[in-house]
């Protein structure tokens, strides 16, 4: 998670050297590390859910939860 934090203030800063993907060769895309990626696979949905929202499925009625989820 940390790694990812310094990774995100960089990108922020302008600090990920850019790529281009279009003729015009405008560096306009980043290409995100490996490791920070989640797969896209037949629980590709239930699996960013459950990152972003750990308990969720128990925890949903509880406000204070969700409050602290959206900090």
């Amino acid at each position: 998670m940390e790694a990812f934090a310094r990774w995100i203030l960089q990108v922020g800063k302008g600090e990920v050297q850019g790529i281009s993907i279009s003729d015009d060769g405008e560096p306009d895309w980043i290409r995100i590390p490996y490791e920070f990626l989640m797969p896209n696979d037949e629980n590709g949905v239930q699996n960013l859910i459950s990152t972003v929202y750990p308990n969720l499925v128990t925890k949903y009625i509880d406000w204070l939860y969700l409050r602290e989820l959206g900090h």
